[in-house]
């Protein structure tokens, strides 16, 4: 099986937009997105809804969590807490309840896929 892996799109329409376009010259079977779907950037109802729609296996990731949660963010960079916060109020109804329901970590194929560390997954 081969899989487009990728994460931290971090809210970036016009990032998400090129990597759909190169996507299309990628022979794949499988999408998966190993989380950072938010942040920092000003679009995160468009690139959580093609994320939704569109890939194979998602987790979340930390900023994803920052999102849901003003007291996982508490202790952010002044950058990523303004984003988390924007990005709270801003999220759709549907979105919201779709970043809440994706897990820190999964076994899907026979891989043991995470965010960030394996031996530390809720990082």
């Amino acid at each position: 099986m081969r899989f487009i892996i990728f994460s931290d799109v971090h809210s970036n329409l016009e990032a998400k937009q090129s990597f759909c376009l190169a996507l299309k010259s990628i022979p794949h079977d499988k999408k998966v997105c190993l989380g950072d779907i938010v942040g920092y950037n000003a679009d995160p109802n468009p690139v959580v809804d093609w994320i939704r729609e569109e890939i194979d296996l998602v987790l979340a990731g930390n900023h994803d969590r920052y999102a849901l949660s003003q007291k996982d963010s508490i202790n952010l960079n002044p950058a990523a807490y303004q984003s988390s916060s924007w990005t709270r109020v801003n999220l759709t109804k549907i979105n919201r309840n779709f970043l809440d329901t994706l897990p820190i970590e999964k076994e899907e194929w026979g891989i043991y896929w995470v965010h960030s560390s394996p031996f530390e997954p809720k990082k």
